[in-house]
């Protein structure tokens, strides 16, 4: 049967003008909805929904807030896979995630947290230039070391800190109150344990008596 289809152009003096019979493409490689032709010179709607030809992955994170994102990632690779779940995805987006899971099996789960009360009370901030001094006697065999979580409330207002090492000292908050490097929290103190039996430190907050809760954070 003769080719229904136009898939050449000839001019009228032999040359070729247009030839479409090197042509390759089928509908599936198409994008769904375009049109195309094939070989042949047939007019053809593509069926290809644009996915790609690896296998579909779906990573879940839930927040703790109780919302959630998906991604959908395309690969066929085990090692893709080993590699994301060898990740710790402590937060995405801003958010704290509290279960990450990839095509539902669950490789992350936020440690439950606890806190253990250090010291709960009141303490004089003494006047000095140019910050002001804590002091905690009772607290002369705290060493903080560096990754640790505490959780400092003064006055009411609570800080978040984790422990980081500035030119050799330890220090729960920024230790620029402590001639160290300005760590850009906006946390008005710092504290460490100088080695004169004390947990001590320095704070740009009055020199009166304040309200002062000291916890660290405990992972189980």
């Amino acid at each position: 049967m003769p080719n229904p289809y136009v898939n050449k152009v000839v001019q009228s003096n032999g040359a070729t003008l247009i030839d479409i019979s090197d042509t390759t493409a089928v509908a599936a490689d198409v994008s769904q909805g375009k049109y195309f032709y094939l070989a042949s010179g047939q007019k053809v709607v593509g069926t290809s929904s644009g996915s790609p030809s690896q296998t579909q992955h779906t990573i879940l994170f839930e927040f703790e807030d109780t919302t959630s994102a998906s991604i959908t990632a395309y690969y066929d690779s085990a090692f893709i896979s080993d590699a994301i779940k060898a990740t710790t995805p402590t937060s995405y987006g801003g958010k704290t995630v509290q279960e990450a899971s990839l095509d539902n099996y669950v490789w992350y789960t936020k440690p439950s947290e606890d806190w253990d009360v250090l010291f709960d009370g009141s303490v004089t901030f003494s006047q000095q230039s140019p910050y002001n001094n804590i002091w905690f006697g009772a607290l002369g065999d705290l060493q903080p070391a560096v990754g640790e979580v505490y959780r400092v409330t003064i006055d009411g207002t609570v800080y978040n800190l984790t422990a980081h090492e500035d030119d050799g000292r330890v220090y729960i908050g920024n230790p620029k109150y402590d001639w160290g490097t300005d760590d850009g929290s906006g946390t008005p103190f710092c504290l460490f344990n100088g080695g004169y039996g004390s947990l001590q430190g320095w704070t740009e907050l009055s020199a009166t008596s304040h309200t002062v809760k000291l916890e660290k954070q405990v992972l189980s």
